[in-house]
């Protein structure tokens, strides 16, 4: 049964990210087929984040370049004279004041470039946030997988079940 329903594009990136969780697991027929289904009726608008995503990544790739070679250039070195990275950075103390000028003269380079990636940025923010309307297909609850649905993932189910509340209610009081 596809039916409709009204999440935001982040809500549905995040159903997207569950149904692939589900992809390579083994399922009735009946339960495979409606996660390959809610797959692929989700798959157009996450396609068209990604691309968007990717342009925006391509807005700042040169400043991006630049800077992550300012940072190696300045970066603290290990015995070895390679640079010393601590939680996924370049660790700068020793050239903090020289590395500090030429970020900003940086900055100052790519200003325009860095404005832009900023507005698309926030209408990246914007996009996500807005609801949209979504096709998907249903499936009853007594369909599911006992094994694999804690609580949290029921309740991230909840809009695909074709029972109503009351007859949810019924099913699982009894």
């Amino acid at each position: 049964m596809i039916d409709t329903i009204k999440k935001t594009r982040a809500e549905l990136e995040s159903l997207y990210g569950l149904f692939t969780s589900l992809k390579e697991e083994t399922f009735s027929p009946k339960f495979s087929f409606f996660v390959l289904r809610n797959l692929g009726l989700l798959e157009g608008e996450i396609t068209a984040l990604n691309e968007t995503r990717t342009k925006l990544h391509e807005s700042i790739k040169e400043y991006d370049t630049e800077r992550m070679q300012l940072a190696e250039k300045h970066a603290d070195k290990d015995d070895a004279g390679s640079p010393i990275i601590e939680g996924g950075s370049y660790k700068i103390i020793d050239n903090l004041l020289s590395f500090q000028a030429e970020f900003a003269t940086l900055q100052e380079k790519h200003i325009d470039t860095i404005a832009k990636f900023q507005s698309l940025e926030q209408g990246l923010v914007d996009l996500l946030s807005e609801e949209v309307d979504q096709k998907i297909m249903k499936v009853s609850y007594l369909d599911l997988p006992e094994d694999v649905f804690n609580i949290e993932k029921l309740f991230q189910f909840k809009d695909f079940f074709k029972e109503t509340e009351e007859e949810l209610d019924e099913l699982l009081m009894g």
